[in-house]
């Protein structure tokens, strides 16, 4: 057993679990957890332990933010109704992002971080994809994918 713990620092904020430090959860930090992967030995002392600890916990201090506001729920179940391949190779059209509703993506949409699609080909553009990519646009996120860099037009099987 490892006499390392950050339960009488933080312990809604610092998690050690199989030699990872979780910081914040996903709620609090908008849909991705961060991980650092701290990597300690023996020749360690429980001294430079207790700076890195301090030292997250300064950095969380610093730059914490309001969660209000944020997107509640990482994961949007998607509605896979092509294979990504027929949908890629399949006739498209350009529409505006707005007029997509119920469409099917013929192009990816991710931001990045952390680079998951939020939409792929051959899925269904639901209301909670709409709010997604208008979210992440509007907190201005690095969207990579789409044909329409700006995502104001989202390619859709004809």
């Amino acid at each position: 057993g490892s006499d390392v713990t950050c339960d009488e620092i933080q312990p809604d904020f610092v998690t050690l679990t199989d030699g990872f430090y979780q910081i914040g959860n996903a709620k609090e930090l908008n849909w991705f957890a961060v991980w650092i992967l701290a990597i300690i030995s023996a020749g360690d002392r429980r001294m430079d332990v207790e700076r890195l600890i301090s030292a997250l916990a300064e950095i969380k201090r610093l730059h914490r933010k309001d969660p209000v506001g944020l997107f509640d729920h990482e994961y949007i179940d998607p509605d896979v109704t092509m294979t990504p391949e027929a949908a890629f190779v399949a006739g498209k059209e350009s529409v505006p992002l707005e007029k997509s509703l119920g469409r099917i993506a013929g192009e990816f949409v991710m931001s990045y971080p952390p680079g998951i699609p939020i939409l792929a080909p051959g899925e269904r553009v639901t209301p909670d994809i709409l709010e997604h990519i208008q979210y992440t646009k509007a907190k201005g996120c690095f969207m990579t994918g789409p044909l329409d860099m700006a995502i104001d037009n989202l390619q859709v099987v004809r």
